[in-house]
């Protein structure tokens, strides 16, 4: 069973990112942030690295990188695994470079999502429902991919537009996460989108159409030949050395539940809703962006590991631009909805907390 403490915390953090949805405004965003990275940090200190999921996985990379040269690691994900390395040597044990790598990595995502929310987000009920939904997510576990997601949000959120800026951030998130492959094709096919359909309402209303359909038979296509295809695109390289692709393709040769359809409808959904938010973009542009990641995101409906990974940099950038208050405007009045959303925000958290914990049945007091 877990110690009253480590309840007391998870209760207490859940509050702290609720009281943020409670916010209407910005004046306080920085003291409303500082709280959060407290609250965050006190359930570092008390749960500790080993606690969450992938702690196993970082120690087993940095058990391979130990002997590894540094020429060998300048492929993608060469920044997280340099870094993995250096700490791991640094320590002389794996297991302590994993948990500084933890610490460096929770200090620069708090640092990143600061930095994205003073600049982009409307108010604090837009970081209350990121820190709820992929906080503990960013945190805690996804050690190699946070940076990612936050660099590729920065990219979406400033434009999206292809310049040097933009270029070298998805290069460095590209050093960190081999994933990031998935958001550069979404915004390749935005720019082609641009293009080609402009801002004409009845080519863009046919190009929509032909491209989801497009995307339902790439996603059929790709749940029995995906294998085939990585290897065709690899131009020889040796998949084995991204272990992040290897497991994609193994995902896709096993059947989906139906919980996984759920889930994709569900996303599908809160993208739909996160989507007809003002943005700050023209309305053919955004609707141009959405479509884009939407395509991408259906496409890799085939892999649940590969369409779980894209979500996130699919939901990041919508959730952390929209003005959640405002897009249920008619509903702010209500008394029930001012008491409610923080409440529901604050069980989002715990939820995702809970999810994110490696031992997650001895919370029912099971071995």
């Amino acid at each position: 069973m877990m110690p009253a403490f480590q309840i007391v915390a998870i209760a207490l953090a859940a509050m702290v990112v609720g009281s943020l949805a409670s916010r209407a405004d910005r004046t306080d965003l920085d003291s409303d942030l500082a709280a959060a990275c407290a609250a965050f940090l006190i359930l570092a200190v008390l749960f500790g690295p080993s606690a969450f999921a992938d702690y196993d996985v970082y120690v087993g990379y940095s058990e391979n990188l130990q002997n590894a040269d540094f020429a060998d690691l300048l492929a993608p994900e060469f920044a997280s695994r340099a870094l993995l390395k250096l700490l791991a040597s640094a320590s002389g044990k794996p297991e302590t470079g994993a948990v500084l790598m933890a610490w460096v990595i929770f200090a620069s995502t708090f640092t990143g999502i600061a930095l994205l929310s003073r600049r982009y987000a409307p108010g604090p009920a837009s970081v209350a429902v990121l820190l709820a939904l992929f906080g503990p997510l960013l945190v805690f576990n996804t050690l190699r991919a946070s940076p990612a997601y936050l660099l590729v949000a920065f990219v979406v959120l400033r434009g999206p537009r292809w310049d040097w800026i933009s270029a070298g951030l998805l290069l460095l998130a590209l050093g960190f996460h081999v994933s990031v492959l998935l958001p550069i094709a979404a915004l390749a096919l935005y720019a082609l989108l641009r293009w080609t359909l402009g801002d004409r309402p009845r080519t863009n209303a046919w190009g929509f159409g032909v491209l989801l359909a497009l995307a339902i038979a790439g996603q059929l296509a790709l749940r029995w030949k995906l294998g085939e295809v990585l290897q065709l695109f690899s131009g020889g390289f040796d998949l084995a050395r991204l272990p992040a692709l290897t497991v994609y393709l193994d995902e896709a040769l096993f059947s989906r539940s139906v919980f996984h359809d759920v889930w994709y409808l569900a996303i599908a959904a809160v993208g739909v809703l996160l989507f007809h938010a003002d943005h700050g973009l023209p309305g053919f542009e955004r609707r141009q962006l959405f479509l884009a990641f939407f395509v991408i995101f259906t496409v890799l409906h085939a892999s649940p590991v590969a369409a779980h990974r894209f979500s996130a940099f699919f939901l990041i950038p919508l959730i952390l631009g929209t003005d959640h208050r405002k897009l249920v405007l008619p509903l702010t009045s209500s008394r029930a909805f001012r008491l409610g959303f923080p409440v529901a925000v604050g069980a989002l958290f715990v939820a995702t907390f809970l999810g994110n914990l490696a031992t997650r049945s001895n919370l029912l007091g099971r071995p």
